[in-house]
Protein backbone atom coordinates (compact mmCIF):
# COMPACT_ATOMS: atom_id res chain seq x y z
CA UNK A 1 0.00 0.00 0.00
CA UNK A 2 1.36 3.94 -1.11
CA UNK A 3 1.52 5.91 1.22
CA UNK A 4 -1.21 8.09 -0.15
CA UNK A 5 -3.36 4.85 -0.44
CA UNK A 6 -2.00 4.42 3.47
CA UNK A 7 -2.87 8.63 4.21
CA UNK A 8 -6.07 8.42 1.94
CA UNK A 9 -7.58 5.33 4.22
CA UNK A 10 -6.49 7.16 7.72
CA UNK A 11 -8.73 10.29 6.35
CA UNK A 12 -11.92 8.04 5.52
CA UNK A 13 -11.50 6.45 9.16
CA UNK A 14 -11.16 9.52 10.93
CA UNK A 15 -14.13 10.96 8.55
CA UNK A 16 -16.14 7.76 9.93
CA UNK A 17 -15.01 8.40 13.44
CA UNK A 18 -15.80 11.90 13.50
CA UNK A 19 -19.65 11.28 12.32
CA UNK A 20 -20.49 9.10 15.21
CA UNK A 21 -22.55 10.86 17.84
CA UNK A 22 -23.09 8.19 20.19
CA UNK A 23 -20.66 7.98 23.38
CA UNK A 24 -21.00 4.51 23.53
CA UNK A 25 -20.45 3.72 20.21
CA UNK A 26 -17.45 5.91 20.49
CA UNK A 27 -15.55 4.10 23.30
CA UNK A 28 -16.49 1.08 21.79
CA UNK A 29 -14.73 1.34 18.77
CA UNK A 30 -12.03 3.25 20.52
CA UNK A 31 -11.56 -0.38 22.86
CA UNK A 32 -11.49 -1.93 19.61
CA UNK A 33 -9.39 -0.30 18.47
CA UNK A 34 -7.07 -0.59 21.18
CA UNK A 35 -7.02 -4.01 21.15
CA UNK A 36 -6.94 -4.54 17.20
CA UNK A 37 -3.15 -2.35 17.55
CA UNK A 38 -2.02 -4.34 21.01
CA UNK A 39 -2.85 -7.52 18.55
CA UNK A 40 -1.16 -6.43 15.37
CA UNK A 41 1.93 -5.37 17.79
CA UNK A 42 2.04 -9.10 19.09
CA UNK A 43 1.92 -10.32 15.68
CA UNK A 44 4.72 -8.60 14.57
CA UNK A 45 6.79 -9.71 17.63
CA UNK A 46 5.98 -12.85 17.38
CA UNK A 47 6.93 -12.76 13.21
CA UNK A 48 10.11 -10.94 13.45
CA UNK A 49 11.70 -13.51 16.62
CA UNK A 50 10.41 -16.42 15.32
CA UNK A 51 10.52 -16.76 11.65
CA UNK A 52 8.97 -20.22 10.46
CA UNK A 53 10.17 -22.56 6.94
CA UNK A 54 7.66 -22.52 4.19
CA UNK A 55 5.52 -25.74 4.10
CA UNK A 56 5.53 -27.89 1.11
CA UNK A 57 2.09 -26.26 0.27
CA UNK A 58 3.51 -22.86 0.57
CA UNK A 59 6.79 -23.75 -1.85
CA UNK A 60 4.85 -25.08 -4.52
CA UNK A 61 2.26 -21.77 -4.66
CA UNK A 62 5.45 -20.08 -4.57
CA UNK A 63 6.32 -21.75 -7.96
CA UNK A 64 3.08 -22.22 -9.58
CA UNK A 65 2.48 -18.73 -8.58
CA UNK A 66 6.29 -17.48 -10.36
CA UNK A 67 5.61 -19.57 -13.47
CA UNK A 68 2.67 -18.48 -13.89
CA UNK A 69 3.98 -14.66 -14.06
CA UNK A 70 6.40 -15.97 -16.88
CA UNK A 71 4.17 -17.61 -18.80
CA UNK A 72 2.03 -14.30 -18.69
CA UNK A 73 5.19 -12.44 -19.53
CA UNK A 74 5.52 -10.63 -16.49
CA UNK A 75 8.96 -10.45 -16.33
CA UNK A 76 11.61 -8.41 -16.66
CA UNK A 77 15.15 -9.17 -18.57
CA UNK A 78 18.73 -9.01 -16.61
CA UNK A 79 19.62 -5.69 -18.22
CA UNK A 80 16.14 -4.16 -17.32
CA UNK A 81 16.97 -5.29 -13.96
CA UNK A 82 20.60 -3.83 -13.71
CA UNK A 83 19.50 -0.31 -15.75
CA UNK A 84 16.79 -0.04 -12.86
CA UNK A 85 19.66 -0.56 -10.36
CA UNK A 86 21.92 1.82 -11.72
CA UNK A 87 19.18 4.59 -12.12
CA UNK A 88 17.26 3.82 -8.36
CA UNK A 89 20.68 3.58 -6.92
CA UNK A 90 23.87 5.07 -8.80
CA UNK A 91 26.14 5.60 -6.26
CA UNK A 92 26.78 1.88 -6.44
CA UNK A 93 28.05 1.76 -9.99
CA UNK A 94 29.67 5.00 -9.31
CA UNK A 95 33.57 2.85 -9.38
CA UNK A 96 32.32 1.45 -13.14
CA UNK A 97 31.53 4.69 -14.83
CA UNK A 98 35.09 5.92 -15.08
Amino acid sequence: MSSMELNALRGELAHDILNIEDIEVLKEVKRNLHQIIAQAKDEMKNKSSHPRPYTLEEIHSRIAESEAQIAAGEVLTNEEVFANMRRKYPWLYEDQME
